[in-house]
């Protein structure tokens, strides 16, 4: 049977990852053979996203990371507010 393993994984942060933990999952996703992890923070209304365990980039509202890829971080932490319950 074949081994598949996904281009992208994505993270979101919650208040009980810890960094131990985080960086953990990093190492683990990149042996795997994942070649792109976004760590998605809805606290900081930001992403990081990870070509490596050592390099990344943050994107902010209004970045970009893929070219082709269109993701409104606006329009996604708007979405998720209004799905919290009250």
């Amino acid at each position: 049977m074949p081994r598949l393993v996904s281009d992208l994984a994505v993270e979101v942060l919650s208040k009980s990852n810890t960094k131990a933990e985080m960086d953990r999952k990093l190492r683990d996703y990149f042996a795997a053979g994942v070649s792109l992890i976004w760590y998605i923070d809805p606290k900081t209304r930001s992403a990081r996203a990870f070509t490596t365990v050592d390099e990344s980039v943050e994107i902010t509202e209004g970045g970009n990371v893929l070219s082709g890829l269109i993701i409104s971080l606006r329009t996604l932490f708007a979405k998720a507010n209004r799905s919290r319950p009250s």
